[in-house]
């Protein structure tokens, strides 16, 4: 994989990313060639995935090239570089993609929230879903992982996530769960918990029920209606139903749950 960059000179920043800034900082234009054949789709979701994890606002797209022209400064311009460079390569490239998932990596961002310093990191799914399953995926990973900064890259079955690191940490863990070919082999339903600090997360898997909708949506509706502010969202690939919060609206959905579900659950 070759991917070449044509910038105008830059200054360096001495000291490292500069994180607080008083003036608003040089906007430089810069080409980057893409050394992998990408269609048209691929380009745009590359696109997306920049304007949604970096914050990149100018942008275009020649799918001839192929290449992308982004106007951005110096340090916004580094994250982009390294999200493409991980990006542009062909499905299968990379052997260690038989583990569940492979993380790349991170990269520093150049801003800090009140969370903490931010990161990119790159997640390479083992499984395939379907379109509307990584749709959900993600869906589960902005509600429930309170990440908002996400975006997937269907080609290499590839989810991009920006975040502190105790946040990612939380999309690392769902996605370990979450990135199977199918649900726990049990008879019964089986409760899956993880405790973060903040928040607490919980999975319930649906055994026998993959693609019936109807019973995981009237569980979702119950726990919604009875533990207020409690983040929901199902995986249907898997049949399962993730949600998170303080320990406490955890213990009582689990609770709920557990009621719908006897005997299956102890």
């Amino acid at each position: 994989m070759t991917i070449r960059a044509i910038c105008a000179p830059l200054m360096f920043l001495m000291g490292g990313l500069l994180f607080a800034q008083t003036q608003p900082a040089d906007l430089i234009d810069r080409t980057f060639h893409l050394g992998v054949f990408h269609t048209p789709q691929d380009l745009q979701e590359m696109a997306t995935v920049l304007r949604t994890v970096t914050d990149i606002t100018r942008l275009s797209i020649d799918s001839v090239g192929p290449s992308m022209t982004i106007t951005a400064d110096a340090e916004h311009l580094a994250v982009s570089e390294w999200v493409l460079k991980n990006l542009d390569q062909q499905p299968g490239d990379d052997a260690a993609r038989s583990a569940r998932f492979k993380l790349v990596t991170e990269h520093s961002m150049p801003v800090t929230v009140r969370d903490g310093e931010q990161f990119v990191r790159i997640f390479y799914l083992a499984n395939n879903p379907t379109p509307m399953q990584a749709q959900e995926l993600i869906t589960v990973l902005r509600t429930v992982g309170n990440v908002a900064k996400i975006f997937n890259y269907s080609d290499l079955k590839a989810i991009v996530a920006r975040g502190t690191k105790d946040r990612l940490q939380i999309v690392e863990w769902i996605l370990s769960q979450l990135d199977a070919p199918g649900p726990p082999s049990s008879g019964a339903a089986r409760l899956q918990t993880a405790e973060f600090q903040i928040p607490s997360i919980q999975i319930v898997y649906f055994s026998g029920k993959r693609g019936e909708t109807q019973p995981i949506q009237e569980t979702m509706t119950a726990i919604r209606t009875a533990v207020d502010d409690l983040r929901c969202f199902n995986y249907s690939r898997l049949g399962a139903v993730i949600f998170g919060g303080s320990a406490a609206q955890t213990a009582r959905a689990t609770k709920i749950i557990q009621d719908r579900m006897q005997p299956a659950v102890r």
